[in-house]
């Protein structure tokens, strides 16, 4: 008799070890959905950008990527409200950079 009532305690520890793991199952397959979607954006955004020949692509299209997968950074200007002199600086100094005397 003590035989059963601890073959039935070891059934009842188990179906509660099955739930939470089923639990457990089920969270992680939706933090899988999401990486899933949020790789998706990503690839969707990058091809986008890949495709882009412009000479302004880190002044216009570069801040678009980020604010489209992880949000505006502020590091970039916006150029939703970039002014033509702000940009003409930036390229001013991009070129200066990349130009640079050797």
């Amino acid at each position: 008799m003590h035989k059963i009532g601890m073959l039935q305690g070891e059934v009842v520890g188990l179906k509660k070890r099955k739930e939470e793991l089923i639990a457990d199952l089920a969270e992680q397959s939706s933090k899988r959905s999401e990486a899933e979607a949020t790789l998706a954006r990503w690839r969707t955004e990058l091809e986008i950008l890949s495709q882009q020949t412009s000479h302004n692509i880190c002044f216009d299209l570069v801040p678009t990527l980020l604010r489209n997968t992880i949000g505006f950074t502020e590091k970039f200007p916006d150029p939703k409200t970039m002014t033509r002199s702000e940009m003409e600086a930036g390229c001013r100094a991009t070129q200066d950079a990349t130009f640079k005397p050797v």
